[in-house]
């Protein structure tokens, strides 16, 4: 490793080092911010859209269970998510990995903030990679490497 390089390893470590700390008080912010926070009451409206209602709110409080508090599971996600996108090679990953990715740390955070055996998240991971492959193969098989779809 030559000077250059190990000069921008060290800043790419050090400005990695401070996202990190900004995103750990971010997260610990908003956090803090939704356990203070208490979850309204729900009152279905009066415009006949209460059995609706009532469906929307049952879906959301079981989603709570496996997913976790909506407000630290975004948090956690986009943090996940910002993390990825300062390394090094992702401006050179096609959109395809991108996305991927980006779905990928959603099931994360969904894992740790929610319920870790839903399997469907486990699940949903290994579809998100193999779309990936899959591409990856296609591309191979047109003797194209270049990561272009």
């Amino acid at each position: 490793m030559d000077n250059l390089e190990q000069d921008h390893t060290s800043y790419s470590d050090a400005r990695l080092g401070l996202l990190l700390s900004q995103m750990d008080t971010d997260l610990r912010k908003q956090v803090a911010y939704a356990a203070e926070t208490t979850r309204p009451s729900y009152t279905p409206s009066d415009n006949g859209n209460s059995i609706m209602d009532q469906n929307i709110d049952n879906i959301l409080s079981t989603r709570e269970t496996t997913h976790g508090s909506y407000v630290e599971q975004s948090t956690t996600s986009q943090t996940l998510k910002r993390l990825c996108e300062q390394a090094r090679n992702w401006d050179q990953m096609p959109c395809y990995m991108r996305e991927s990715i980006h779905l990928i740390q959603q099931k994360i955070a969904r894992i740790i903030c929610g319920d870790p055996f839903e399997r469907d998240h486990w699940v949903d991971i290994m579809g998100y990679a193999a779309l990936v492959l899959r591409e990856l193969d296609r591309l191979q098989q047109e003797g194209r490497n270049d990561g272009s779809a």
